[in-house]
């Protein structure tokens, strides 16, 4: 048997922020303006402060990690097979 990393406890927040931050960020945006024209340009600044959020979300967690001296969790599967 084969263990396989699959997640760690980190990319789980990660995901969880993105998933949450970026609609709402594109709805807060659309409630300002509505014009069609400006939905590429509303995607690409809600993707950016998606990424600034996220990035400070994971530097908080993983000093929270490290100053409490917890270790990061990592998520595995077995493999029925050998590498």
């Amino acid at each position: 048997m084969t263990k396989f990393a699959i997640i760690s406890d980190v990319q789980i927040l990660e995901g969880l922020v993105a998933s949450i931050c970026f609609p709402v960020i594109v709805y807060l945006m659309k409630l300002r303006q509505t014009k069609s024209k400006q939905y590429i340009e509303f995607f690409v600044i809600a993707w950016f402060f998606t990424w600034v959020i996220r990035k400070c979300a994971v530097n908080t967690f993983t000093q929270y990690k490290t100053y409490y001296n917890e270790p990061i969790k990592t998520f595995y599967i077995d493999l029925p097979i050998s590498f």
